[in-house]
């Protein structure tokens, strides 16, 4: 399945437009709407979904202009949707515009189909609260957002962030739930691919040592 990747932003997010036939679906879309619009148009394409992996302001200054285009509402997990006005301002402490307002819609975790894409919304939290992943069965692909990047993990000391729930989700969701072999796409991800047991279980080791050496060492507790 086909998968046209467009790197935006300050933070260089990378947004990732997926499709199968003519059906397509966007995660976290750039904040350049015409590079998705044009690509459609390209492709010969219908936009079936706009998801966000996660409300955080540097994968969500795209959806307002791409909402506004298509008619459709943005996907986004219940818990980041009810901090919206925390996480999405967040980007303004560091000089960056404000998030402009868009038409979100809570999505549950569970299959979905969108025209000829059949998706598995995972709850991921850790990262944010509401964090989502979109699972890919015919593909084997993960859109991971910020909570799995290649050889590392998503931050958790932003609002709504928790070391303890990443670790589960690494550990318990998303190792667990998927076959051998699958590929991740997250934000930082490279290469587009790996196997499970040479990328994920080192990640689980470092990121559990550093958690505990966190509760251990004072000097690695947030002030």
């Amino acid at each position: 399945m086909p998968v046209l990747t467009f790197t935006y932003g300050p933070l260089e997010n990378n947004a990732y437009l997926v499709y199968r036939g003519k059906d397509a679906i966007i995660a976290d879309p750039p904040d350049n709407s015409s590079l998705v619009l044009d690509a459609l148009k390209r492709e010969g394409l219908t936009l079936r979904a706009i998801l966000l992996t996660h409300l955080h302001f540097d994968h969500a200054s795209g959806c307002a202009s791409l909402s506004e285009a298509t008619g459709l509402p943005v996907h986004v997990g219940t818990e980041d949707w009810e901090m919206k006005d925390v996480l999405l301002s967040r980007g303004m402490r560091f000089g960056l515009p404000e998030v402009p307002a868009f038409k979100g819609e809570t999505l549950a975790p569970g299959k979905y189909t969108w025209g000829d894409i059949d998706c598995e919304a995972i709850h991921a939290p850790g990262h944010s609260a509401g964090s989502l992943c979109y699972y890919i069965p015919k593909e084997k692909a993960l859109l991971a957002g910020d909570v799995l990047f290649y050889r590392s993990v998503g931050r958790s000391d932003f609002p709504g962030g928790d070391a303890d729930a990443l670790t589960h989700t690494l550990r318990d969701v998303i190792y667990n739930c998927l076959p051998i072999p699958w590929s991740i796409r997250g934000t930082a991800l490279s290469p587009p691919s790996a196997t499970k047991p040479r990328i994920i279980p080192s990640v689980i080791y470092e990121f559990s040592y550093l958690h505990q050496q966190a509760h251990a060492d004072s000097f690695m507790q947030p002030t």
